[in-house]
């Protein structure tokens, strides 16, 4: 299978993913924790203490979720080695379902029956977008010419590698 030289570098495809992964996911993640912190509840949220419980695990979560995203950005426009493709993939796969799972298991142990019924509920339509999300883009991380000539087949002298050609 031969590469073309043109498809190579942060564009198409590989520029939508960054700014949906790492530009508009963390702003959406901001957007909801302020939601918890100045909407109509947060007083509410702040007198009750199974609540406060709550708020503070989805803290945690949202600075998960904002922290890798941002840091796998960093790699894929400033370290073009393999490794920048692989960290991607496990991101996408270890920040969605072990996030939520592990969000799951802490309002279960913190917030007793509450949190069973909460956590579970977030497993609908929420983890089967997540787990589309990450399939759709680590088949295009896996099969892209672009990713390829990116980060995998970089050559000192013509920028690519024969290994393709």
């Amino acid at each position: 299978m031969a590469y073309r030289k043109e498809a190579q570098g942060i564009g198409g495809w590989l520029l939508v993913f960054l700014i949906l992964y790492s530009g508009l996911a963390p702003l959406l993640e901001l957007a909801g924790l302020s939601l918890q912190f100045i909407g109509p509840g947060a007083t509410y949220i702040a007198r009750t203490p199974i609540l406060a419980t709550d708020r503070m695990i989805t803290t945690m979560q949202i600075a998960v979720d904002i922290a890798v995203p941002l840091f796998v950005a960093y790699r894929l426009c400033r370290v073009f080695n393999p490794w920048s493709v692989r960290i991607t993939i496990a991101a996408l796969w270890l920040l969605g379902p072990v996030t939520i799972g592990a969000g799951i298991i802490a309002r279960q142990a913190w917030l007793g029956a509450l949190g069973r019924f909460y956590g579970w509920s977030g497993l609908t339509v929420a983890g089967t977008q997540i787990l589309l999300f990450a399939s759709v883009w680590t088949a295009y991380f896996l099969l892209s010419a672009r990713v390829a000539n990116t980060y995998y087949f970089r050559d000192e002298d013509n920028g690519l590698s024969a290994t393709f050609a």
